[in-house]
Parts: C-alpha cells; structure tokens; sequence
C-alpha cells in the first residue's frame, strides 16, 4: 500500500476502465511518493495527454499497438 511504504516506479495502463485512467492512480500515488516515475502503457496513443502525464512524472509512453 503507497500510503505505508513508498513507491518508486509506477507502470501503469492508460485505461483502467470504469473511466479510471493511470493518470488518476499516478495522482493518487504521488500523494505518498512525491517522487515516483512512472511508465504508461497504453493502446490509445492518440488520446493520451503527453504534457500532463509528463508533469505527473511519466517518463515515456510504451504504446501497446506497436
């Protein structure tokens, strides 16, 4: 759990469905790691928000349709 004990690196799917994305969880996660880097991987590219998930930590993007 981030809240006891720190996280590092996230790799995280862009969408979780029920209209949660990684970026949601690497907000959440940053309250208690302020630190993480993260990975996001996604099949939807094209709908991603590079400037934001960059300013959330994400260092690159691994695009599952590739």
């Amino acid at each position: 759990m981030a809240s006891q004990r720190p996280v590092d690196l996230a790799i995280l799917d862009w969408n979780l469905g029920a209209g949660v994305t990684g970026l949601d969880v690497l907000e959440n996660l940053r309250e208690f790691s302020p630190d993480i880097v993260a990975v996001m991987i996604t099949g939807y590219a094209h709908q991603a928000t590079p400037l934001m998930a960059m300013r959330l930590g994400v260092r690159d993007y691994l695009d599952k349709n590739q």
